[in-house]
């Protein structure tokens, strides 16, 4: 059942059970239904009556160079005409026809940065009317505008995820993914080395692995992570104190545009001196990100490959987990220490003191590296692509006599020379990137209420960047299933709480509103803030069910339709009993498949 459950549908529109095409009769299998079985086909077990042929192992041995669907031009030109639209609203994507033709888990990541996008333009302008406050103000940080921007901030970010977990549940329900995640198989990688055991829960034989070989590798693999996250912490604070050591002597430092400071001007401030320091400080942080990610990555691949977990979910799970945790302190340390550190070590003479408050450095820092973020992630994805299609191309090339007599190459030759887009992988890099800018968006708001709206345009751009680079410069992916976005959703949420405190922190220990205050009273304010704002976001998301009734109903009405035919129940209206029930081939023939191959084709494949 794709739809909501409903005893007086009037529309048609919404049918539980889909057919697809536009002939006569409609086919029982879309596109994506089609390679899936396909796949399925090939690589299970030759007992199963499948091929028994391992595709990854297969390609990774190179005894054959690539296995991969192919594109249906027609199909996806039309994807593309609907898709590529600059003015369609971020939630206005055609998502079913993503869907159905990349399949599910690239379907549900354009669902989530499409829901997020939406969201993003009622911060932004909320935002951009506090920083019009600020910008009133003679570009002080310390605007009358900024506590209610916060409030609001930490109201929004709630509603948000409220919202995003009732539209998840909907798109599980609308594309049969419900309960996907207790029905995956085993990987490959997992069957590779695993042992076998008795299953505790239905007595056959099952892939396992124990946990005396999975410890050591756990252990080995968090030493590894913690290590490098200690790594990149000592990296940033030796870059913030170099950044200290440029900008000395105030006002202009070491390094600065301009005659630089003189007697007659009261050192500098007068004769269009600019200090270079903290910008050249912040652009070292931002490219020290970018390279440690990178470095990072790698990493966290190999070590989670060594864990051995059974299902892709699994794996998903413990190498977001490895990633964000290191991703958000390399991305979040620098600007933590300009928020709450440094203006302590400056009181205690270790640290120059910032003038009136650490807000604009604060602020500059991030957008800098906001901004540097944005471009290298928009380029990061679009050139790779396109210099490597070009290098295969010309090293198919190179030496052939077909080439130099001017032959081109095929469609599928051209398709084999694209990109290969890894559906784990290519998603997880694309949620990293948003997860990390919504931390952005969300963490330090009120020092750069700007950051929403950057955001929305670079979002608005990046819904298009992915999906040109899916229909243009890819290879047909595999398509791969997913019930919902995993654990990035969990990180949200921690991400959404630590915002509450760390703005409220922002506005009572780092701006200078309450600079009058004694520091007992401002702790005893912070706190009190805190939980009265922790108390009301818990609140509104108590109030909003998870699920919505819709959902529930139509997860009810399917328990209760599989139970009739599983315990073979007759209906109530039935006033008839009957003995015996027909027998109903279910069995997948490979006609079912390719509709358009011809008998004899089919006969030849079967040989």
């Amino acid at each position: 059942m794709y739809c909501a459950y409903d005893q007086q549908r009037d529309s048609a529109d919404d049918i539980p059970y889909l057919k697809f095409g536009d002939g006569a009769p409609p086919q029982a299998f879309d596109n994506v239904m089609r390679i899936k079985l396909i796949s399925s086909i090939i690589e299970a077990p030759v007992a199963n009556q499948g091929c028994g042929l391992k595709l990854k192992d297969l390609t990774s041995y190179r005894a054959c160079l690539a296995c991969f669907p192919l594109h249906d031009h027609l199909a996806l030109t039309f994807l593309q005409q609907k898709w590529m639209r600059i003015c369609t609203l971020p939630h206005r994507q055609p998502e079913d026809d993503i869907k159905n033709y990349f399949g599910e888990k690239i379907g549900l990541y354009f669902v989530w940065l499409g829901h997020y996008t939406k969201w993003l333009m009622t911060a932004s302008l909320v935002g951009l009317g506090a920083w019009t406050s600020i910008a009133a103000l003679g570009n002080n940080p310390d605007s009358p505008a900024i506590p209610y921007f916060t409030v609001f901030m930490c109201v929004w970010t709630t509603l948000y995820l409220e919202s995003w977990k009732r539209a998840e549940k909907r798109t599980a329900l609308r594309w049969g993914m419900i309960d996907f995640e207790q029905e995956q198989q085993s990987r490959p990688e997992f069957e590779a080395i695993a042992f076998f055991r008795e299953s505790p829960v239905t007595g056959l034989q099952e892939k396992y692995f124990p946990p005396e070989k999975r410890n050591p590798v756990l252990l080995y693999s968090n030493f590894v992570s913690s290590s490098y996250i200690v790594t990149v912490a000592a990296g940033i604070i030796a870059i913030y104190w170099f950044k200290a050591w440029l900008s000395s002597p105030l006002p202009f430092g070491k390094v600065y545009l301009g005659k630089g400071p003189t007697d007659d001007d009261e050192g500098g401030a007068n004769n269009g001196t600019f200090a270079l320091g903290g910008i050249i400080g912040s652009a070292m942080n931002a490219v020290q990100i970018q390279v440690m990610n990178t470095i990072y990555e790698a990493v966290a691949l190999r070590l989670t490959n060594a864990e051995n977990h059974r299902t892709e979910t699994q794996f998903e799970d413990a190498l977001i987990s490895k990633t964000f945790s290191f991703q958000f302190v390399n991305s979040f340390m620098a600007l933590i220490y300009l928020a709450f550190i440094k203006t302590p070590l400056a009181a205690a003479g270790q640290e120059q003191r910032c003038f009136p408050n650490c807000f604009q450095e604060l602020n500059t820092s991030l957008g800098i590296i906001f901004i540097s973020n944005i471009v290298s992630g928009n380029l990061g994805e679009i050139l790779p692509p396109i210099l490597a299609a070009r290098a295969k191309a010309a090293a198919e090339s190179k030496g052939s006599i077909l080439a130099d007599a001017g032959v081109k190459l095929t469609d599928v030759e051209k398709q084999f020379i694209a990109e290969e887009y890894d559906v784990l992988m290519g998603t997880f890099k694309d949620y990293g990137e948003m997860v990390i800018q919504y931390g952005y968006c969300t963490l330090f708001v009120a020092a750069f209420p700007l950051a929403p709206l950057l955001a929305l345009v670079n979002n608005w751009i990046e819904l298009r960047v992915d999906g040109w680079k899916l229909v243009q410069m890819h290879r047909r992916p595999f398509a791969v299933g997913a019930e919902d976005i995993g654990t990035w959703f969990s990180f949200l949420e921690i991400m959404s709480t630590l915002a509450v405190i760390s703005n409220v922190a922002l506005f009572v220990f780092t701006g200078s509103q309450l600079k009058d205050w004694g520091w007992l009273y401002r702790v005893i304010f912070f706190i009190v803030l805190e939980h009265i704002l922790l108390t009301v976001k818990f609140m509104i998301a108590f109030a909003i069910p998870d699920v919505p009734e819709d959902v529930e109903n139509a997860q009810a009405r399917e328990d209760y339709l599989l139970s009739k035919v599983r315990d073979n129940v007759a209906d109530e209206e039935e006033e008839e009993e009957y003995d015996t029930v027909e027998m109903v081939d279910l069995s997948v023939k490979l006609t079912d498949l390719v509709p358009a191959m011809d008998a004899q084709a089919v006969k030849s494949a079967m040989v």
